[in-house]
Protein backbone atom coordinates (compact mmCIF):
# COMPACT_ATOMS: atom_id res chain seq x y z
CA UNK A 1 0.00 0.00 0.00
CA UNK A 2 2.91 2.61 0.73
CA UNK A 3 4.45 2.00 -2.42
CA UNK A 4 1.30 2.34 -4.36
CA UNK A 5 1.19 5.56 -2.62
CA UNK A 6 4.45 6.42 -3.15
CA UNK A 7 3.80 5.85 -7.22
CA UNK A 8 0.81 7.91 -7.26
CA UNK A 9 2.82 10.62 -5.96
CA UNK A 10 5.35 10.40 -8.34
CA UNK A 11 3.14 10.84 -11.33
CA UNK A 12 2.79 14.75 -11.37
CA UNK A 13 6.89 15.17 -11.39
CA UNK A 14 7.13 12.30 -14.22
CA UNK A 15 4.17 14.11 -16.48
CA UNK A 16 6.08 17.40 -15.31
CA UNK A 17 9.21 15.73 -16.47
CA UNK A 18 7.84 14.40 -20.46
CA UNK A 19 5.99 17.20 -21.37
CA UNK A 20 8.79 20.01 -21.89
CA UNK A 21 10.86 16.42 -23.80
CA UNK A 22 7.02 15.81 -25.90
CA UNK A 23 6.98 19.54 -26.58
CA UNK A 24 10.28 20.03 -27.61
CA UNK A 25 10.31 17.02 -30.08
CA UNK A 26 6.68 18.49 -31.62
CA UNK A 27 7.13 22.28 -31.68
CA UNK A 28 10.07 22.67 -34.13
CA UNK A 29 8.25 19.87 -36.19
CA UNK A 30 5.26 21.67 -36.41
CA UNK A 31 7.14 25.17 -37.10
CA UNK A 32 9.02 23.84 -39.67
CA UNK A 33 5.70 21.92 -41.94
CA UNK A 34 4.91 25.49 -41.55
CA UNK A 35 7.64 26.81 -43.01
CA UNK A 36 8.18 24.60 -45.42
CA UNK A 37 4.98 24.03 -46.94
CA UNK A 38 4.37 26.17 -50.25
CA UNK A 39 1.36 25.98 -52.05
CA UNK A 40 1.42 24.77 -55.79
CA UNK A 41 -1.51 24.56 -57.73
CA UNK A 42 -2.00 21.19 -58.02
CA UNK A 43 -2.62 21.35 -54.30
CA UNK A 44 -6.78 21.29 -53.18
CA UNK A 45 -7.99 24.58 -53.62
CA UNK A 46 -11.06 26.69 -53.26
CA UNK A 47 -13.39 29.75 -52.13
CA UNK A 48 -15.52 29.88 -49.39
CA UNK A 49 -16.71 32.70 -48.26
CA UNK A 50 -17.71 36.19 -50.24
CA UNK A 51 -18.35 39.60 -49.54
CA UNK A 52 -19.78 42.52 -51.91
CA UNK A 53 -20.30 45.89 -51.12
CA UNK A 54 -22.81 48.55 -52.34
CA UNK A 55 -20.24 49.54 -55.39
CA UNK A 56 -20.04 46.33 -56.69
CA UNK A 57 -16.62 45.28 -55.03
CA UNK A 58 -16.32 41.87 -54.49
CA UNK A 59 -13.82 40.36 -51.81
CA UNK A 60 -13.35 36.52 -52.14
CA UNK A 61 -12.06 34.44 -49.22
CA UNK A 62 -9.97 31.63 -50.62
CA UNK A 63 -7.65 28.56 -48.94
CA UNK A 64 -5.03 26.41 -50.68
CA UNK A 65 -3.94 23.19 -48.29
CA UNK A 66 -1.53 20.17 -48.76
CA UNK A 67 -4.19 17.59 -49.35
CA UNK A 68 -3.28 15.12 -46.67
CA UNK A 69 -6.04 13.41 -45.09
CA UNK A 70 -4.00 13.68 -41.40
CA UNK A 71 -5.03 16.67 -39.68
CA UNK A 72 -1.63 16.47 -37.58
CA UNK A 73 0.18 16.93 -41.19
CA UNK A 74 -2.57 19.12 -42.96
CA UNK A 75 -1.21 22.81 -43.51
CA UNK A 76 -3.48 25.19 -45.04
CA UNK A 77 -2.74 29.02 -45.95
CA UNK A 78 -5.47 31.67 -46.89
CA UNK A 79 -6.42 34.28 -49.28
CA UNK A 80 -8.21 36.90 -50.62
CA UNK A 81 -9.34 37.58 -54.06
CA UNK A 82 -10.71 41.34 -54.90
CA UNK A 83 -11.72 42.03 -58.09
CA UNK A 84 -14.84 44.39 -59.98
CA UNK A 85 -16.57 42.35 -62.25
CA UNK A 86 -19.19 44.69 -63.41
CA UNK A 87 -17.08 47.04 -65.44
CA UNK A 88 -16.12 44.04 -67.89
CA UNK A 89 -19.30 42.28 -68.13
CA UNK A 90 -21.35 42.71 -71.18
CA UNK A 91 -24.89 44.47 -71.32
CA UNK A 92 -26.34 41.33 -72.01
CA UNK A 93 -29.85 40.46 -70.71
CA UNK A 94 -30.09 38.83 -67.77
CA UNK A 95 -30.54 34.99 -68.48
CA UNK A 96 -27.39 34.90 -70.07
CA UNK A 97 -24.70 33.58 -68.26
CA UNK A 98 -21.29 35.51 -68.43
CA UNK A 99 -17.90 33.88 -68.36
CA UNK A 100 -15.11 35.01 -66.08
CA UNK A 101 -11.27 33.80 -65.39
CA UNK A 102 -10.81 35.16 -62.19
CA UNK A 103 -7.20 34.78 -62.13
CA UNK A 104 -7.12 36.66 -65.47
CA UNK A 105 -9.45 39.41 -64.71
CA UNK A 106 -7.65 42.75 -65.30
CA UNK A 107 -8.97 44.43 -61.58
CA UNK A 108 -7.66 41.31 -59.56
CA UNK A 109 -5.90 42.02 -56.77
CA UNK A 110 -4.21 39.41 -54.32
CA UNK A 111 -3.23 38.91 -50.66
CA UNK A 112 -2.14 35.77 -48.93
CA UNK A 113 -1.73 35.60 -45.04
CA UNK A 114 -3.39 33.99 -41.85
CA UNK A 115 -7.22 33.45 -41.34
CA UNK A 116 -7.24 36.14 -38.77
CA UNK A 117 -5.84 38.47 -41.43
CA UNK A 118 -8.06 38.23 -44.10
CA UNK A 119 -11.07 35.38 -43.66
CA UNK A 120 -12.54 37.21 -40.57
CA UNK A 121 -13.20 40.68 -42.27
CA UNK A 122 -15.91 42.21 -40.11
CA UNK A 123 -13.64 43.43 -37.89
CA UNK A 124 -10.94 44.76 -40.12
CA UNK A 125 -13.02 46.21 -42.92
CA UNK A 126 -13.12 49.78 -41.74
CA UNK A 127 -9.19 49.69 -42.26
CA UNK A 128 -8.83 47.06 -44.81
CA UNK A 129 -11.57 49.23 -46.59
CA UNK A 130 -12.65 52.39 -45.32
CA UNK A 131 -13.79 53.92 -48.25
CA UNK A 132 -16.40 50.87 -49.36
CA UNK A 133 -19.94 50.54 -47.62
CA UNK A 134 -23.05 48.35 -47.66
CA UNK A 135 -20.78 45.46 -47.13
CA UNK A 136 -23.21 42.02 -47.63
CA UNK A 137 -21.78 38.40 -46.92
CA UNK A 138 -22.81 36.34 -50.05
CA UNK A 139 -21.45 33.62 -49.63
CA UNK A 140 -20.91 31.02 -46.85
CA UNK A 141 -19.46 27.41 -46.19
CA UNK A 142 -22.83 25.99 -44.93
CA UNK A 143 -25.05 27.90 -47.17
CA UNK A 144 -28.12 27.78 -44.66
CA UNK A 145 -30.45 30.33 -46.45
CA UNK A 146 -31.62 29.54 -50.07
CA UNK A 147 -28.60 26.64 -50.51
CA UNK A 148 -29.32 24.05 -53.93
CA UNK A 149 -26.77 21.59 -54.72
CA UNK A 150 -25.95 22.64 -58.31
CA UNK A 151 -23.50 20.51 -60.28
CA UNK A 152 -21.36 20.78 -63.10
CA UNK A 153 -24.01 18.75 -65.46
CA UNK A 154 -27.15 21.43 -64.55
CA UNK A 155 -25.17 24.10 -65.44
CA UNK A 156 -24.33 22.35 -69.02
CA UNK A 157 -28.16 21.82 -69.30
CA UNK A 158 -29.02 25.36 -68.25
CA UNK A 159 -30.90 24.57 -65.28
CA UNK A 160 -30.03 27.03 -63.25
CA UNK A 161 -30.93 27.57 -59.77
CA UNK A 162 -33.86 29.70 -59.03
CA UNK A 163 -32.26 33.15 -56.84
CA UNK A 164 -34.14 34.45 -53.99
CA UNK A 165 -35.19 37.64 -53.57
CA UNK A 166 -33.30 38.56 -51.06
CA UNK A 167 -30.30 39.11 -50.80
CA UNK A 168 -29.18 41.28 -53.87
CA UNK A 169 -26.66 38.44 -55.02
CA UNK A 170 -26.07 34.86 -53.79
CA UNK A 171 -23.13 32.46 -55.64
CA UNK A 172 -23.62 29.06 -55.65
CA UNK A 173 -20.61 26.35 -55.76
CA UNK A 174 -20.57 24.60 -59.04
CA UNK A 175 -20.48 20.78 -57.66
CA UNK A 176 -17.88 18.15 -59.85
CA UNK A 177 -16.31 21.17 -61.44
CA UNK A 178 -12.69 21.17 -62.30
CA UNK A 179 -11.39 23.84 -62.10
CA UNK A 180 -13.33 25.23 -59.32
CA UNK A 181 -16.26 27.26 -60.23
CA UNK A 182 -19.21 29.34 -58.89
CA UNK A 183 -22.29 30.61 -60.20
CA UNK A 184 -23.14 34.50 -59.01
CA UNK A 185 -26.52 35.80 -59.99
CA UNK A 186 -28.10 39.31 -59.07
CA UNK A 187 -27.05 42.34 -58.70
CA UNK A 188 -23.84 43.16 -57.82
CA UNK A 189 -23.92 46.65 -57.02
CA UNK A 190 -26.73 48.35 -55.49
CA UNK A 191 -29.43 49.31 -57.93
CA UNK A 192 -27.54 47.40 -61.07
CA UNK A 193 -28.94 45.82 -63.35
CA UNK A 194 -29.38 41.47 -62.40
CA UNK A 195 -26.46 39.72 -63.87
CA UNK A 196 -25.76 35.84 -64.32
CA UNK A 197 -21.53 35.42 -64.01
CA UNK A 198 -20.03 31.75 -63.92
CA UNK A 199 -16.52 32.61 -61.96
CA UNK A 200 -14.19 30.42 -62.92
CA UNK A 201 -11.45 29.93 -60.24
CA UNK A 202 -8.19 28.59 -61.70
CA UNK A 203 -4.77 28.03 -59.56
CA UNK A 204 -2.39 31.17 -61.65
CA UNK A 205 -3.31 32.92 -58.27
CA UNK A 206 -1.79 30.27 -56.20
CA UNK A 207 1.54 30.01 -58.12
CA UNK A 208 1.77 33.76 -58.06
CA UNK A 209 1.42 34.31 -54.64
CA UNK A 210 3.54 31.91 -52.98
Amino acid sequence: MERSTQSIRCLPALVLLLVPLFVSQCIPVLVVRELTYRPSPSDPYKIWRALIADSGLLLLCGAVDNGLDSMDDRVKRYYNLALRLEPTLDPLPSDVVQVVQINEHPSLEMIKGYLSDLCQFDEKRATMRPEETGWIEIFLDNWDDGYVKFYQSDLEAGNLPIPPAEPRVVIHRILESDPPAYLLMGRLREGGPEQRVLLILGSEHIEAMW
